[in-house]
């Protein structure tokens, strides 16, 4: 991915609409950029965490357990929303609330 395409993508995501290019110069250097294959499992529910992610292409699939632990998809999330996941882990340190599973060729930040 481009510098220009990596800009395009992080600007689509809301809490990053209203930086300029100073911030994404300094941030981009930052940022490690991964791509998954489908069914490959990003976050497990219950594992600690402290990484944020960026949804740059593709779809993940949140997937959560009921007391009785069968599990269920309680969201698709796309790309071309705009999407972040993970900021509780990074925010508070608590425990991953949810799975996060590609549903298919994903390239994360």
């Amino acid at each position: 991915m481009q510098k220009n395409e990596l800009v395009l993508g992080i600007k689509n995501i809301s809490i990053f609409k209203k930086f300029g290019e100073d911030f994404f110069e300094a941030f981009i250097p930052h940022l490690k950029i991964n791509d998954y294959n489908e069914g490959h499992p990003i976050i497990t529910e219950g594992d600690s965490g402290r990484d944020m992610y960026l949804l740059l292409e593709g779809n993940v699939r949140v997937v959560k357990k009921t007391l009785s632990g069968d599990k269920y998809t309680a969201a698709v999330l796309k790309a071309e929303n705009g999407i972040f996941f993970g900021e509780v882990g990074l925010l508070t340190e608590e425990k991953r609330t949810a799975s996060i599973v590609s549903e298919t060729k994903t390239k994360l930040a």
